[in-house]
């Protein structure tokens, strides 16, 4: 946890500028740069819930009935973290999609013929004076349509936490099957 204390400690931008320095240009490397730098902050989210899950009582029932820790993490702890983790990426989607623009406005993200808001605005950056719109646009579109795909992921991960949420819940009812293997 110290190393992702050591990377939380670096702005995320910074963090996925190095990295994009380090992996050269691309898609595939804007994509790895951004995901690298965007993990300690769902390490800690998970952390802090794999702490207060760990000690439940359904997770003390489990090691009582003989389950392993291995199942006792698949089965009980993993899918209670799962749903805070889906709000977590959701909320972090929009700050994803503004770094990636970020990256490519710096010249150090996707490629040209790949279009990305960065570049756009990037490319119209040297006609501000004589042609305001042609920065502006691409800039204002970005946010707008940031805001868009917050909302679009959100509504979409909402039913997908229920719905896990619902599962786990009714999973962890006491059962019958609290019998000792052989």
């Amino acid at each position: 946890m110290r190393v992702m204390d050591a990377m939380m400690a670096v702005p995320m931008l910074i963090l996925a500028m190095f990295l994009g320095a380090i992996l050269g240009q691309g898609l595939g490397n804007v994509c790895l740069a951004i995901g690298i730098s965007m993990v300690p902050g769902y390490a800690r989210v998970t952390r802090g819930q794999v702490l207060s899950v760990r000690n439940a009582d359904y997770v003390t029932a489990g090691t009582l009935c003989g389950a392993s820790r291995i199942r006792n993490t698949l089965v009980h702890v993993f899918p209670n973290c799962l749903s805070v983790n889906i709000v977590s990426m959701t909320a972090s989607l929009g700050g994803a999609i503004l770094a990636e623009a970020n990256l490519s406005f710096l010249g150090m993200g996707i490629t040209p013929p790949t279009p990305s808001w960065g570049a756009m605005v990037s490319g119209g950056y040297k006609y501000l004076s004589t042609q305001p719109s042609l920065p502006l646009l691409p800039a204002l579109r970005s946010s707008s349509w940031c805001s868009a795909s917050i909302c679009a992921a959100t509504l979409c991960a909402m039913p997908s936490t229920r719905s896990c949420a619902a599962h786990w819940a009714a999973a962890k009812r006491p059962s019958a099957q609290c019998a000792p293997r052989m």
